[in-house]
């Protein structure tokens, strides 16, 4: 299925990827990025007042992530403002870094997000 859908060769092919620079197949940073807001969904308590998300900002991908890599995420608030316009909802910038099982950041992203609150 991967090859379907994925065109590079160092996600996929084990021949390709061990000749790559690389020297083994990589994650692709996209599937890399859905781990990662998987595992802060999963731990981050915005469930309840999540409202979506308009844009990606700064998306880094810092290093390869490699078979058997454990991913940890964390979170920080940027910046938060109540919207001016609809009360009942404000905008929390955070920024996401995401960690390999030796502790180097292999990706970070600012990512806007759009929560209820109270008024």
């Amino acid at each position: 299925m991967a090859g379907k859908y994925e065109p590079q060769p160092f996600h996929v092919i084990g021949p390709d990827a061990e000749e790559g620079q690389f020297g083994c197949i990589i994650s692709s940073g996209f599937q890399t990025l859905a781990v990662s807001v998987r595992l802060a969904w999963q731990a981050n308590g915005l469930q309840a007042t999540n409202l979506g998300a308009g844009t990606l900002d700064q998306l880094n991908w810092l290093k390869p992530v490699r078979p058997g890599d454990t991913l940890s995420v964390e979170m920080e608030v940027m910046e938060k403002r109540q919207s001016r316009s609809k009360p009942d909802r404000g905008f929390v910038r955070f920024k996401y870094t995401t960690f390999n099982q030796d502790g180097e950041a292999v990706m970070t992203m600012e990512c806007p997000q759009i929560v209820s609150c109270r008024t």
